[in-house]
């Protein structure tokens, strides 16, 4: 008797122990988490869940924001095996806010997750978020990590964003004449031309940077006499892809996007 009593017990608490393990994943971190995406971190979720290719996201959104404007983006998050939806997102310099929209996520930590498990149909989902760039341009990047089902996560791809000067910005009445041009030809393979104008002596750079934001080349680093310039980037050890270059001199700052096609 007391045999078949001790392996009932051991039934029911081995039954317990499952049903809790099993709650613990279905529900890790419910109410959201952050610090998890690129931005921060090199181990996304994986102190907790398994990385895997199944579980997809993908951020949204225009390429060009004017300095302290809004602009509305998305977040995608799919996987073919389950219907449940996490997401952590961060933004290098600008500033996140979750869409009246959204009822499903929240701002924390200045990142925007997940405010309870979000439910995907047909295995996807898509959230819509602002994202508030900073008030000088330059570029910014977006970052995100989503997870899905019990205990799967991924990267998505980094988001780009050029932040550009509002339209008829003068800060000062020299201001008008800095100008950095779109660069010729874009797409381009290998080499394309860039051209700026200065008002004055200044010194000036112009740097060139991928999409995840990493600096690549310094292409101008030096005073400069006032007038126009047209410098050649030869791109020919790159792969294809977004690149961004950037004019920065005294009290002007300019980014604008370029296509590498080979």
């Amino acid at each position: 008797m007391i045999k078949k009593f001790t392996s009932k017990f051991y039934t029911l608490i081995s039954a317990f122990i499952i049903i809790a393990i099993t709650s613990v994943l279905l529900y890790a971190y419910p109410s959201g988490y952050t610090g998890r995406t690129l931005k921060t971190s090199t181990q996304g979720c994986g102190s907790c869940h398994n990385h895997s290719a199944n579980v997809t996201g993908l951020i949204s959104g225009p390429d060009t924001v004017t300095a302290g404007q809004t602009a509305a983006f998305t977040i995608t998050v799919s996987d073919p095996n389950r219907n449940k939806a996490g997401v952590d997102i961060a933004a290098k310099f600008g500033t996140l806010d979750p869409s009246p929209s959204s009822a499903d996520l929240k701002l924390q930590n200045g990142e925007i997750t997940q405010l309870h498990a979000i439910t995907m149909t047909n295995h996807t989902v898509t959230k819509t978020f602002n994202y508030i760039a900073p008030s000088t341009p330059g570029i910014d990047t977006l970052y995100a990590t989503v997870t899905s089902g019990t205990s799967a996560w991924d990267w998505a791809p980094n988001k780009g964003i050029v932040v550009i000067n509002p339209s008829g910005l003068k800060e000062n009445s020299e201001e008008k004449v800095f100008r950095l041009e779109q660069n010729y030809p874009n797409p381009f393979n290998p080499s394309t031309s860039i051209s700026f104008v200065l008002p004055k002596t200044s010194y000036a750079t112009i740097k060139v940077f991928d999409v995840l934001g990493n600096e690549l080349e310094t292409l101008i680093d030096e005073e400069l006499a006032g007038g126009e310039y047209s410098i050649t980037w030869n791109a020919s050890n790159y792969s294809n892809g977004i690149y961004f270059y950037k004019l920065e001199t005294e009290g002007f700052t300019s980014a604008k996007k370029m296509i590498l096609v080979k």
